[in-house]
């Protein structure tokens, strides 16, 4: 795959901090299934908490809308499931400080009536995704949404109509 990451220790007694490259390929082709492009939202229980089912692999679950994450994030147990294939490990920095963590690719991701092969990723351990509930239930959140895929995909989200809008063909 064409992802190019980096490694670098910030100073001789840190961890090393995972960096992307910017002009890296980060997706393979996006396949039509079908014609949806409007994807309903679910609410959580806070304002922020915007929810949208999605297929990775084999596996079905939720993902939650971040527009602030970089880059699109799965569970530790997901990425063990789904072929995640991580070429490199080491620290990312989040809102709430840094956490350990393998960057890698997925080789599957279906959203709507889109699959979208090779997504890069970031790959957490499960405590990340405990506090959500979805539909009054908890652990059925398999990861984020990422402003990268949001990006590449040209979604728009729509709150009054509690859609996600992608604008790819």
């Amino acid at each position: 795959s064409g992802l190019m990451v980096s490694c670098s220790p910030l100073d001789s007694a840190s961890t090393d901090r995972l960096l992307v490259d910017q002009g890296a390929r980060r997706y393979g082709p996006i396949i039509p299934h079908n014609d949806t492009r409007n994807i309903q939202i679910v609410r959580g229980e806070g304002i922020a908490e915007l929810f949208v089912q999605v297929r990775i692999g084999t596996t079905r679950g939720w993902w939650q809308i971040d527009t602030g994450a970089a880059l699109c994030l799965v569970t530790a147990r997901i990425a063990r499931h789904e072929g995640f294939a991580p070429p490199s490990a080491g620290e990312i920095l989040t809102a709430a400080g840094a956490v350990d963590s393998q960057l890698g690719t997925l080789p599957s991701v279906l959203l709507g009536g889109l699959e979208i092969k090779d997504v890069t990723s970031l790959s957490l351990d499960e405590d990340f995704v405990n506090d959500f509930t979805v539909h009054g239930r908890r652990g059925h959140v398999i990861g984020i949404l990422g402003a990268d895929l949001l990006d590449h995909l040209g979604a728009t989200i729509d709150l009054r109509a509690n859609l996600l809008r992608l604008r790819v063909p």
